[in-house]
């Protein structure tokens, strides 16, 4: 790919050079209008692709309209501005029929001094030479991914009011039923709300692969109306998987600690009237985790209320001084150093006939 892009440069330097020696134009009087017809030719083909894209997928029992382009992200073309327009002002040409509007545009400003077929030679390089850099331009553009990037966007909208943020930078509040547009570069993206309470908590990672607009619907509203009343929390604090016949705590400790102080949080807890609590182990923690179930926005068995996505196990880690955490967001299980906290929680079990 580097040897293409020299060999592009100088043929690009070369055109130049010769528009500079075979013609009575500067490289000032050239730049501007070469340049403008390079994006010119890139929006053409770029239109052209939208215009193959949705006539393909379109009904046919309505017109297409500006905004349909602009949803697949490219510039909307009128027929008088694209590339190949037309026009026969220029008629004393023979090819007035098929020159197009630039080049006619273009002949405006050039002197009537010279004779008919100078004129007629001299357009005829000038279309050729414009033509090889359209063309070395055009490859460049496929060469340069940042190029592709244009034109993506998230709509975003939410089933419930919520504060909500796009790769962990807050966008503010956004209401039920409302939609926000933003743009977005390639590539992937976390999208997180939380609901105007604090009590539900929701995320997700949109891949945008290509131009154009991807959907996101935040929802919350389930979840929100899931929540058990608080006076069953108090009066039954502790539920019994009977899958396993392990009791579990309903709701974790509620604030950040490592693992030391999860630890101690367990083995000192008495709740329910029962103690001997513990730590659970990674598999313990993986068994109680249910895509079918949510509460405060995680996915998890029995009712228990997480104030955070993440539970330390005592389980040991991945490596020495290590140990496993356990994520009901995605049910993925982290290994982390045991003194981090940053949201990781204590969730306590115990044998339920201890």
């Amino acid at each position: 790919m580097a040897n293409n892009h020299t060999e592009l440069e100088r043929r690009l330097w070369g055109a130049g050079d010769d528009l500079r020696a075979n013609s009575k134009l500067k490289s000032a009087g050239y730049s501007i209008p070469v340049l403008g017809l390079i994006f010119l030719r890139y929006a053409n083909h770029k239109f052209a692709e939208a215009e193959k894209k949705l006539a393909q997928s379109g009904s046919g029992r309505r017109k297409l309209g500006k905004t349909d382009y602009q949803a697949q992200g490219v510039l909307y073309l009128p027929e008088k501005a694209r590339f190949a327009y037309p026009t026969t002002w220029l008629a004393e040409c023979p090819e007035a029929s098929t020159t197009p509007l630039w080049v006619a545009e273009a002949k405006r400003y050039q002197t009537t001094c010279i004779s008919k077929a100078e004129r007629k030679l001299k357009m005829i390089r000038m279309k050729e030479k414009v033509a090889g850099l359209l063309v070395m331009a055009l490859a460049l553009v496929v060469a340069i991914p940042a190029w592709g990037q244009q034109g993506a966007t998230l709509r975003v909208t939410t089933d419930l009011d919520c504060n909500w943020k796009l790769d962990d930078t807050p966008q503010g509040l956004l209401k039920a039923g409302d939609a926000k547009v933003v743009p977005v570069s390639l590539g992937k993206h976390l999208v997180q709300a939380t609901s105007t309470d604090g009590r539900d908590e929701w995320g997700t990672v949109v891949t945008v692969s290509q131009a154009g607009q991807e959907k996101v619907a935040i929802q919350l509203k389930a979840a929100h109306q899931q929540h058990p009343a608080e006076a069953d929390w108090q009066q039954h604090p502790t539920w019994t998987d009977p899958a396993t016949g392990l009791m579990w705590t309903r709701q974790d400790n509620g604030s950040n600690v490592d693992w030391n102080q999860a630890n101690n949080y367990c083995q000192n807890l008495t709740l329910g009237g029962y103690s001997h609590w513990r730590l659970p182990t990674i598999e313990e923690l993986a068994a109680i985790y249910d895509l079918t179930q949510t509460v405060n926005g995680w996915h998890i068995k029995g009712g228990i209320r997480l104030t955070k996505c993440c539970s330390w196990s005592s389980s040991a880690g991945r490596a020495s001084g290590e140990a496993w955490a356990f994520g009901f967001y995605i049910g993925e299980r982290l290994s982390h150093v045991r003194g981090y906290s940053d949201v990781l929680r204590a969730l306590c079990v115990r044998r339920s006939r201890k």
